[in-house]
C-alpha cells in the first residue's frame, strides 16, 4: 500500500504504526463536512452520524486490510461530555459503518479518564499536552491479539488519536488502523 498520498496516513507516520489510515472528507472553514460534523457534535443529529458512518464504510469496505480488522474501537468520550451530548458522536460514526463492514464495535474496553479543554484553539504541542494520558484500558482482554479499527470524528494534529493509538500498541499482538471522518486541512 503506497502511503505517500494519504494525508491522513502521514499525519501519523513515524508516530504510530498503522496498518490502514483513511478519511472520507476533507474538513477546513465554512465546508459541509464542517456543518455536517457540528450538526452531529452539537445539534443533536445522531442522523447525520449514521449517514456518514455508512458513507465511511462504502468507502472502505473492499479495501483488502478491512477484512482482517476485528473490531471497530471507537474513540472514547469523558462521561461527563457524554452526560452533556447524549452520546459519544465517535460511536455513532462507528455504529454507520459496522452497519456496512459487518465488524463488530467494541466500545467498552477504553475508557477516556480525563476531561479536558477542546482541542480547537489549541497549537500542534497544546494539543499532544491537552491529551497526554488522559485515556485508560478497562478490558483488555477485547483487544488484545485482535486489528482495531480506531473511529474519530476529525483528525487535525491527530495528537488524541495518537495518545490513544500509543496505549492500544501496548497491548500484545495488537495492530491498530484509523477511520476518520474527515481530516482537517488549512485549520
Amino acid at each position: 500500500m503506497c502511503h505517500d498520498d494519504n494525508e491522513i496516513y502521514q499525519i501519523f507516520e513515524g508516530r504510530l504504526h498503522l496498518e490502514f489510515a483513511a478519511a472520507y472528507l476533507f474538513y477546513n472553514q465554512q465546508s459541509l463536512a464542517q456543518q455536517l460534523i457540528h450538526a452531529l457534535k452539537y445539534k443533536n443529529r445522531r442522523d447525520v452520524g449514521l449517514f456518514l458512518g455508512k458513507q465511511m464504510g462504502l468507502g472502505i469496505r473492499h479495501h483488502d486490510l478491512i477484512a482482517s480488522v476485528d473490531g471497530l474501537v471507537p474513540l472514547p468520550l469523558h462521561a461527563k461530555k457524554l452526560r452533556k451530548r447524549g452520546y459519544n458522536q465517535a460511536s455513532v460514526l462507528a455504529e454507520g459503518v459496522a452497519s456496512i463492514i459487518n465488524k463488530p464495535i467494541l466500545d467498552n474496553a477504553t475508557t477516556r479518564r480525563v476531561h479536558n479543554a477542546t482541542q480547537t484553539k489549541k497549537s500542534r504541542m497544546g494539543r499532544w499536552l491537552n491529551v497526554e494520558h488522559i485515556f485508560d484500558i478497562k478490558n483488555p482482554e477485547e483487544l488484545e491479539n485482535k486489528h482495531l479499527l480506531i473511529i474519530d470524528d476529525v483528525v487535525t494534529t491527530g495528537a488524541t488519536i495518537e495518545a490513544f493509538g500509543e496505549l492500544l500498541e501496548r497491548l500484545p499482538n495488537t495492530r491498530i488502523s484509523v477511520l476518520s471522518c474527515a481530516v482537517a486541512v488549512g485549520i
